[in-house]
C-alpha cells in the first residue's frame, strides 16, 4: 500500500449542512396561530353564571333594606333626647361599663384614703401641700391651702435678705468699681441654643476680587495734625493682586489714596483714626472705598507717631492762676493785720479796726477775688486743651480691607509714556 500525500492528510473535510423543511416550518407556523386565535377567543368569551353571585346580590339587597329601616328609626330633631341617649349608649353602657366606673371609684377613694393617712403622720410643709391639691390626686384640682402655723408669723424687712445685684451697683464700691456683677454675669449668662450656621456661602463675584482682610501697604504722602480736621492723601507701596489667584494685578504701585482723619482726641490717646474712601490707579480708573480703615504695621487701627500733650500751656496756666490769686491773699492778710482784739477782766474781748486800712484792704480783697476768678477760668481752659498728634510724611502703614473689592485687571500699557 502506498501512503497518503501529505497535501490530502492536511485538508479539512467540509462539515454537514443541517436544513429546515418547508413543511415543517408551515406546520409550526399553524400552531403558533391557532393557539393565539384560542387566547383571544377565551379572552372575549363571557364567564359562566354563578349562583354564589346572586347570593352575594341578594345580601346586599338585604343588608340595604335592614340600613334604610334603621335610618327610618332615627330620631327626627335634637328635642327626642331620650331616644338619641339610647342610640349613643348602645353597645357601649350596660354591665361592662358600669363595672369600668365602679373600679375607677374604688382606686381613688383608696388614694384619698392614703392621702389622709400621710397627712396624718408627719407635718406637711408648703411643698407637700401644694403637691397634694394638685390635679393628681384630685380630678379638677383644689384650691392651694394655706398652712397656719407659718401664715401666722409676719414677714419683718429685718427677716428679708436682699439679693445682690447682677449690674454691679449695689452700694458696695468695690463692687461699682471693679463691675464685678457684670462678671457674673458673663460667667453664668446662658449659651446660644442656635448652633448652626443659617447663612449661605457665598461665591466670588468676578475672579478680579479682592477680598476682606486684605491689606494694601500705603506711604503717607501729607502730614496729619488733630488740631483739625483734614484730607489726607497716600501713596501705595507695593503692588496688590487678586485675592483668588494672585495672578490678576489689581492695585500697582503708585496709586493714590484719598481719606480722611478723625481729629478729636481724648486725654491719653496715642493713636489717630484714619479712614479712606476712594483709590485712583494710574491709569486714572478710580473706585470708591467704603470706609476702609488704616491700620500700623501689626494691624492695630489707628496710627501713631508724635504725641503733644502741650505741658507748657498746662504749667504756665498754672503758674498764670497763682499769680492771680496773690493780691487776694496779700488782702486777706492785711485785714487781719488791721484787727486789733483787746481781752477784758471778766473773760470778754472786743475787736479795734482802723477804718482807713480796713477800706483800703476790703478793695485790695475785691480785687483779689476777681483777680483769682480769672486765673482758675484761665486754668480750666488749659486743662481742657486735647493733646495734638502728629503723623509726619512718609509714615508707613496699611489699609485694611474690609468688603470685597472688584477691580479690572490693572495693564500696564495703558499708562502713559
Amino acid at each position: 500500500m502506498t501512503d497518503p500525500q501529505p497535501s490530502k492528510l492536511l485538508k479539512p473535510g467540509k462539515l454537514p449542512i443541517m436544513t429546515l423543511n418547508k413543511k415543517l416550518i408551515i406546520a409550526l407556523v399553524c400552531i403558533v396561530l391557532v393557539v393565539f386565535l384560542s387566547i383571544i377567543i377565551s379572552a372575549l368569551s363571557v364567564p359562566p353564571h354563578n349562583d354564589n353571585d346572586a347570593i352575594k346580590a341578594t345580601d346586599n339587597s338585604q343588608a340595604l333594606q335592614v340600613g334604610l329601616a334603621t335610618l327610618n328609626n332615627l330620631p327626627n330633631s335634637y328635642g327626642a333626647s331620650d331616644q338619641i341617649n339610647t342610640i349613643m349608649t348602645r353597645g357601649f353602657g350596660g354591665p361592662a361599663l358600669q363595672k369600668l366606673i365602679t373600679a375607677l371609684q374604688t382606686q381613688q377613694a383608696q388614694l384619698e384614703q392614703q392621702l389622709n393617712q400621710l397627712k396624718a403622720q408627719a407635718p406637711m410643709n408648703q411643698y407637700n401641700m401644694q403637691a397634694s391639691n394638685s390635679s393628681i390626686f384630685f380630678a379638677g384640682g383644689a384650691p392651694a391651702s394655706q398652712n397656719q402655723a407659718t401664715s401666722a408669723i409676719p414677714t419683718t424687712p429685718a427677716t428679708t435678705k436682699t439679693a445682690p445685684s447682677s449690674t454691679g451697683t449695689s452700694n458696695d464700691s468695690y463692687a461699682q468699681q471693679n463691675m464685678q456683677g457684670q462678671k457674673l454675669d458673663f460667667l453664668t449668662s446662658q449659651p446660644n441654643k442656635d448652633i448652626y450656621n443659617n447663612n449661605t456661602v457665598q461665591y466670588p463675584a468676578s475672579p478680579y476680587i479682592l477680598q476682606a482682610g486684605s491689606v494694601i501697604p500705603a506711604v503717607l504722602q501729607t502730614t496729619i495734625s488733630t488740631d483739625l480736621p483734614g484730607v489726607i492723601t497716600a501713596i501705595v507701596t507695593q503692588d496688590v493682586y487678586d485675592s483668588i489667584s494672585g495672578k490678576f494685578l489689581l492695585i500697582p504701585r503708585g496709586s493714590r489714596l484719598i481719606g480722611e482723619y478723625n481729629s478729636n482726641i481724648a486725654y491719653g490717646q496715642t493713636e489717630v483714626q484714619a479712614k479712606f474712601t476712594r483709590l485712583i490707579r494710574p491709569d486714572g480708573t478710580s473706585i470708591l472705598l467704603p470706609n476702609q480703615p488704616g491700620v500700623n504695621g501689626v494691624g492695630t487701627s489707628g496710627l501713631s507717631d508724635e504725641v503733644n500733650n502741650h505741658w507748657s500751656k498746662i504749667i504756665g496756666a498754672g503758674v498764670l492762676a497763682a499769680l492771680f490769686n496773690i493780691p487776694g491773699i496779700i488782702a486777706t492778710n492785711q485785714m487781719n493785720n488791721n484787727t486789733n482784739v483787746v481781752y477784758s477782766n471778766n473773760g470778754t474781748y472786743t475787736t479795734n479796726q482802723n477804718l482807713g486800712n480796713v477800706a483800703g484792704a476790703s478793695a485790695l480783697q475785691g480785687v483779689g477775688q476777681t483777680a483769682s476768678s480769672i486765673g482758675n477760668a484761665i486754668a480750666n481752659k488749659s486743662l481742657n486743651i486735647q493733646p495734638t498728634l502728629i503723623i509726619n510724611a512718609g509714615y508707613q502703614f496699611s489699609i485694611m480691607v474690609t468688603k470685597d473689592i472688584i477691580l479690572p485687571p490693572y495693564a500696564t500699557n495703558n499708562t502713559a509714556s
